[in-house]
């Protein structure tokens, strides 16, 4: 994926470390569906780190829970299916079935500085998660 969608970007020059607090990826599936995903993410080269959180991240990377240290120019971070406490500090009115309305840039009515991905997104009518990162990533381009 990085060399078809990033061309310019040598493979060899990019590490992506996977990072989950549970037992294993997709937590909440069945364990042949996360032993196929784990496999297949390092089959890309992708570290899989499980059972361990992330206690900080700064500008030159972050800090796991036990200590270690990973430099990185780019932290993307994820967590869950709903971001509550953010939502909640925010005070968005949420769409049906509790969605996060966003406009066709996805940000966040009344605030701009937060961009929202997610695969049920109402607003720009991306059902599938493939769509909406297709589509995330031509708007943060």
């Amino acid at each position: 994926m990085v060399n078809r969608d990033f061309p310019a970007l040598h493979r060899d020059d990019v590490t992506i470390t996977l990072v989950e607090g549970a037992e294993a990826a997709l937590g909440t599936f069945a364990t042949s569906l996360q032993t196929s995903a784990t496999k297949a993410l390092l089959a890309k080269g992708v570290k899989v780190r499980s059972k361990t959180t992330v206690s900080e991240v700064d500008e030159t990377g972050l800090v796991l829970d036990d200590g270690e240290r990973i430099d990185a120019t780019t932290v993307v971070w994820a967590a869950g299916v709903r971001a509550v406490s953010l939502i909640e500090a925010l005070g968005v009115d949420l769409a049906s079935h509790g969605r996060v309305p966003v406009g066709p840039t996805l940000q966040l009515a009344g605030h701009p500085e937060v961009f929202r991905s997610a695969a049920d997104n109402d607003e720009v009518g991306y059902p599938e998660p493939a769509s909406v990162l297709q589509r995330m990533e031509s708007t943060c381009s």
